[in-house]
């Protein structure tokens, strides 16, 4: 390999891994996203890094000599059996990534809606805990104020809850994953396809009892 290719070779695996880094923090902020229709891109940008780093790999391997039946194992080989520096990247913002998706979780405590959180170190949770009055009390609210599907804000139902405002943002958020309201825009919801009466009994059933394990 010339000079001159091996510094051309050097510069598109530094564009590579760029262009890896940036879908990264793609995925990373949809993740993060309010709104369902900016969720979804996280797994397709996730997989495009993923492409992108798989593709640098292969370059990379070429460069270096690797034979086609090399570069076929490699490819084919899970991606915890590979060892590249982008490889560890890419999983450890999966491990992230996962660990991220799996909270917040919502669980049932006696009379209690309980909101369990991941904290900012990403290993350690953080619980609170919303009375089973609060609770209905801002879904009846929700049920009348969003009726005919009518738009409304957090503040709306506020003018209507005795409760720190903090937990109605819970049930707020609860419901938003029940699909029984949707985000319109930034802050203002309505009403999904499900009706909020009979579902107040679902949703409390359907919450994991909490483990004092």
């Amino acid at each position: 390999m010339t000079k001159t290719t091996e510094e051309s070779r050097k510069k598109l695996d530094g564009l590579l891994a760029q262009a890896r880094d940036i879908f990264l923090n793609w995925s990373r902020e949809a993740l993060q996203a309010e709104s369902d229709d900016e969720r979804w891109q996280a797994d397709v940008v996730f997989a495009f890094a993923k492409e992108v780093d798989d593709l640098r790999r292969r370059v990379g391997d070429v460069a270096n000599g690797a034979p086609p039946l090399h570069e076929k194992r490699e490819r084919d080989e899970p991606a915890t059996s590979r060892g590249t520096t982008g490889d560890k990247k890419l999983q450890a913002f999966v491990s992230a990534r996962r660990r991220k998706r799996d909270y917040p979780k919502y669980l049932r405590r006696d009379n209690a809606l309980v909101k369990v959180g991941l904290g900012k170190d990403k290993k350690s949770e953080y619980k609170h805990v919303v009375p089973d009055a609060e609770c209905r009390r801002v879904m009846e609210l929700v049920a009348h104020t969003g009726g005919n599907r009518k738009e409304f804000t957090a503040d709306d139902i506020l003018k209507g809850f005795d409760g720190p405002s903090y937990r109605l943002y819970i049930v707020l958020a609860l419901l938003r994953e029940k699909k029984v309201i949707v985000v319109v825009r930034r802050g203002t919801y309505k009403l999904g396809n499900r009706s909020v009466a009979p579902t107040i009994e679902g949703i409390w059933k359907s919450l994991p009892i909490e483990s004092h394990e």
